[in-house]
């Protein structure tokens, strides 16, 4: 099993309570993914890649593995390997803040992020590592850290120019949100 896919069985499981479908699994590896590298925990990944398409970052192995499943909500992984405490807790937080998108908030979401925007105008095809590194350490930079743009009554609240918390940490964001 590849990379890309060990990742995203894990992201599926943590995720499952939130209805995945494959768009929204996706998004939801590719921030795992930029948050791994943010927090200086992807070496056990190996390696996965993401190219820009049309609807945001998609890590071709995951799209071949369901892409027979259109739009439905995917069935649980068979089995799911186990990362470290450190890469779980930080794929889990992601889970817990992204899951809550929508599939088509977190593609819209992630129409929001350099790595994507920048590779998709270059018409790159691959989204390097170095962007989603650079992007993702500055995004969950301590004391820097918002919730997603399209997260319900954030959005709502950006209409109207009401200013989103910022938290210390992306492990601070999902456990205000667990509350």
């Amino acid at each position: 099993m590849s990379s890309a896919l060990r990742l995203a069985n894990v992201v599926h499981a943590l995720a499952a309570k939130r209805n995945v479908g494959h768009l929204k699994l996706q998004k939801l590896t590719f921030y795992a993914y930029g948050a791994a590298l943010a927090h200086g925990v992807s070496g056990e990944l190996g390696e996965v890649h993401f190219a820009p398409w049309k609807h945001g970052p998609v890590n071709r192995e995951v799209w071949d593995a369901h892409r027979g499943n259109a739009s439905a909500i995917l069935p649980l992984p068979a089995s799911v390997v186990r990362f470290s405490a450190k890469l779980t807790q930080v794929i889990t937080d992601v889970a817990e803040v992204y899951g809550r998108l929508g599939s088509w908030e977190i593609r819209c979401e992630s129409h929001l992020e350099t790595p994507w925007i920048e590779a998709w105008e270059r018409q790159q095809a691959r989204i390097p590592d170095a962007s989603i590194d650079a992007h993702f350490r500055e995004k969950f930079r301590a004391g820097n850290v918002q919730l997603p743009a399209n997260l319900g009554a954030v959005a709502v609240g950006r209409i109207d120019g009401i200013p989103s918390p910022q938290f210390e940490s992306l492990a601070s964001m999902a456990s205000a949100l667990r509350g």
